[in-house]
């Protein structure tokens, strides 16, 4: 990346950025620092606090979805620290709306701000989040938690196939989906014949009724960087949309009834830990949590979303193209191999129909666990393309409720062994 695309001419400013994952924003951080700015750094509210007592900030700029004390909490305590400094809140939009209410109600002015952070290989967008902060830091708050809901309340939604790419990338992500909505609404007779001939992903740009390209195989749909490198050469923003699915989901409730209580999983292992996994034939390819793979660090964060639809559910939900390499660990003795994981990333996984919530009889509820919270086995519904695309044969034990993984000695069939 050239240093001099990102540079702004910013005056002296001291920056407190608050987030309890703060080790892993350096490259961001090293960008503000780069563009003139003095930046502390601080994990939790109690750290905060401490570098608030004795240092002057100019800027506060806080992730509002932190373990407690949170960051409406932590807005709270520097507002009365440091009355005259400028306060930001951090969000994904995807969890805006659990903090609405106590944002609406804080008695000071906080600036709302995107968490769904560019890449740091477009330098376009790298500048816009440059400018967001600098024009915090000159002109003080202005776009506040009720400005955001202003503007969408008033339906001030356009033709999401004429509005210019530039002016789309500066709209809040909440506001982005709208126009995502819309265009998938508009260009809905296009994508059906599509999808009735065997496409299984589609891309707009700049035309509703015309298919810019499109996919048959997963393998085929374009990545995040080629989507955005079309868009940025169409001057328009690109619209991706994703065919309907059906998935089974046979045991919709793993620990509802002792007959289901033993859900097949598999279990993947990343750099950061290994972690557990739904595993079912009746999905044809992989679905994973987006907050789960950042978490992970398995994946950049996005926000070229487009949308897909699984067959029997009323809404659509936000996904991205899932093409990882992982290790897959076989559970009866611990061995691994390397297998390529295809299907979506799925946005707000919590609010889609691919999360499972603890029931009564989860036995994670009964060692301990929260009723009702999301399932930890649950983060991924792992398909049966797992074992086509990688020639493997699984062989579910349901004595020791454990999954054996093999390496297939047919490279065409899928097996698995119950």
């Amino acid at each position: 990346m050239n240093d001099t695309s990102i540079m702004i001419n910013t005056p002296t400013c001291s920056l407190l950025w608050v987030d309890d994952q703060i080790s892993d924003l350096s490259s961001w951080i090293d960008l503000l620092i780069k563009s003139g700015f003095t930046v502390y750094q601080a994990d939790s509210t109690p750290s905060a606090i401490e570098i608030a007592k004795t240092t002057q900030l100019d800027i506060c700029l806080v992730d509002l979805n932190m373990p407690a004390p949170d960051g409406i909490e932590c807005l709270k305590e520097l507002s009365k620290l440091r009355p005259n400094s400028r306060l930001a809140a951090l969000s994904t939009y995807h969890y805006l709306d659990s903090y609405k209410t106590r944002l609406r109600a804080l008695p000071f002015l906080v600036e709302v701000l995107d968490k769904d952070h560019p890449s740091l290989f477009d330098d376009r967008l790298v500048q816009l989040f440059l400018e967001s902060i600098k024009r915090l830091q000159l002109e003080g708050v202005r776009n506040t938690i009720q400005s955001f809901e202003k503007i969408v309340e008033d339906d001030k939604i356009g033709d999401p196939f004429s509005i210019a790419l530039e002016d789309f990338d500066r709209l809040p992500l909440s506001l982005k989906d709208q126009y995502r909505l819309k265009a998938y609404k508009k260009a809905s007779p296009a994508t059906k014949k599509a999808f009735a001939s065997g496409a299984i992903w589609v891309l707009f740009c700049g035309d509703k009724n015309t298919i810019m390209t499109q996919a048959n195989l997963p393998e085929e749909i374009k990545s995040d960087t080629e989507i955005r490198e079309f868009a940025v050469s169409q001057g328009k923003p690109a619209y991706q949309f994703f065919s309907q699915l059906t998935v089974e989901d046979l045991w919709s409730h793993c620990g509802l009834s002792a007959g289901s209580r033993f859900y097949p999983t598999v279990t993947l292992e990343f750099q950061r830990e290994k972690i557990c996994v739904h595993f079912d034939t009746g999905a044809p390819m992989t679905f994973f949590s987006y907050e789960e793979l950042l978490r992970l660090e398995a994946t950049l964060p996005t926000t070229e979303f487009g949308l897909a639809m699984r067959l029997g559910d009323q809404e659509p939900y936000f996904a991205a193209r899932l093409d990882i390499d992982v290790e897959l660990r076989d559970q009866t003795d611990g061995s691994t191999m390397s297998v390529k994981i295809r299907g979506q990333i799925v946005r707000d996984w919590r609010s889609t129909s691919y999360a499972i919530f603890c029931e009564k009889s989860c036995a994670t509820s009964e060692n301990g666990g929260v009723l009702g919270r999301l399932c930890p086995d649950r983060q991924a519904l792992v398909g049966r393309n797992l074992l086509i695309e990688n020639a493997l044969v699984m062989t579910l034990d349901g004595t020791g409720k454990k999954t054996s993984v093999r390496k297939s000695n047919s490279q065409t069939s899928e097996k698995v062994e119950i």
